[in-house]
């Protein structure tokens, strides 16, 4: 527990809302048994290109998630897709993301 009153906990969330630091993202299945695809992709950026490409990541409607890294990947995030638009989305579109230098990605089995 943190000692800090809600109000004060509410405004914070409220400004980093506003302010689009923080971006609230609701994905629901599709309906009749159809099935979402969740992938993880890691991206190996060009010099300078991690900030654009995160940006380019974070902003896509089907982004559950994005971070900046270290190490071997310089961004990595998380996509759902409808299975239909998945190999798609993973062969056409995200290598063509702007400042990519590598991509790799995994497809999560189970949840």
């Amino acid at each position: 527990m943190i000692d800090i009153a809600e109000r004060t906990v509410a405004a914070r969330g409220a400004e980093l809302l506003r302010s689009r630091q923080v971006r609230m993202t609701a994905l629901t299945l599709l309906p009749r048994g159809g099935l979402l695809d969740s992938s993880i992709i890691n991206v190996r950026c060009e010099a300078g290109m991690n900030r654009v490409t995160a940006m380019s990541a974070a902003a896509r409607s089907n982004s559950v998630f994005t971070y900046l890294t270290t190490g071997e990947a310089d961004c990595v995030f998380e996509l759902m897709n409808e299975r239909s638009r998945s190999l798609a989305t993973l062969v056409d579109e995200i290598p063509g993301m702007p400042g990519a230098a590598g991509i790799e990605t995994a497809t999560i089995l189970k949840l």
